[in-house]
């Protein structure tokens, strides 16, 4: 019997829009205004929700409070390491952990066991994410912090996608438990960004800025999905599906961005594709 085909899907579709928003933040030479836009535009769209929607239960509030919050420290942690290394060294590494940490913390805590099949998915997954963060400059050129920061975020990463899986299946709102995670995570690091670099907000939207707000409208939608469909299915499933948004920021940058797709990078999309076959085959 195959994975539930819908949630594969809508993970997937999911993955590809946090690939597309993630290049238009690479794009921007103001990358921490177009992160702080992206982020304040996912909680301004949803805030005449939380007015319009049941509030999530109390019992999952407890959730929303530690994932807004760990959402700050996942912010810092990737700003860190986007200023001592390349978004292509960063994300990858970043993107790679979470999956990993995930299928550890979702077996010890939320008691979800992971068959062989699935687990060397998630495995291949990883590891095919993670082989991407060392073809630019050679594994001995790395920036030592770039690493750290970006394993840091990974940590992060996955704390949020255990407290919001384990947050929404308490909700009995759905949306509700969406609507307002977006708006306590973001507003505060956007408020702050926006804030200290005003007087910049003028000269950023007269050069593509309001590209971001696009971009902030997508990732709200994509990681709504990805909420969505950890109320459905096993935390680490989701979790390793979802960083297939690496791969196809790769691709993106290959065509749009003009960055090559060498042999490490067709051998991690290998890798990539073979883990989300073995995890569509879960039983």
């Amino acid at each position: 019997m195959l994975a539930d085909p819908l949630v594969l899907g809508v993970v997937l579709v999911a993955a590809v829009m946090h690939a597309s928003w993630n290049a238009l933040v690479k794009q921007s030479r103001e990358r921490l205004l177009s992160f702080a836009i992206v982020v304040a535009a996912g909680g301004l769209a949803y805030l005449p929700v939380c007015a319009l929607v049941a509030a999530p239960a109390r019992a999952s509030w407890p959730f929303l409070i530690v994932s807004s919050t760990i959402h700050l420290g996942y912010y810092t942690f990737l700003l860190l390491g986007y200023r001592h290394g390349d978004l292509g060294q960063v994300y990858p590494i970043a993107r790679g952990t979470g999956p990993l940490v995930v299928a550890v913390l979702s077996a010890v805590i939320a008691r979800e066991k992971v068959g062989t099949l699935p687990s060397l998915g998630i495995a291949l997954i990883s590891l095919g994410i993670a082989s991407l963060a060392w073809q630019r400059n050679g594994g001995s050129q790395q920036s030592s912090r770039a690493v750290l920061f970006a394993f840091l975020t990974g940590v992060f990463i996955a704390g949020y996608t255990m407290s919001d899986g384990l947050g929404v299946r308490r909700a009995e709102s759905r949306l509700g438990y969406i609507a307002w995670l977006h708006v306590l995570a973001g507003f505060p690091f956007a408020t702050a960004v926006l804030v200290t670099r005003r007087q910049k907000l003028p000269e950023f939207f007269r050069n593509g800025g309001r590209s971001s707000v696009v971009g902030g409208l997508v990732a709200a939608a994509a990681y709504s999905l990805v909420i969505w469909a950890m109320s459905r299915t096993k935390l680490a499933y989701v979790s390793a599906l979802r960083e297939v948004s690496v791969v196809v920021a790769a691709a993106i940058g290959t065509w749009r961005l003009g960055e090559p797709f060498g042999r490490q990078r067709l051998i991690a999309s290998a890798f990539v594709a073979s883990g989300i076959v073995l995890i569509s085959l879960a039983r």
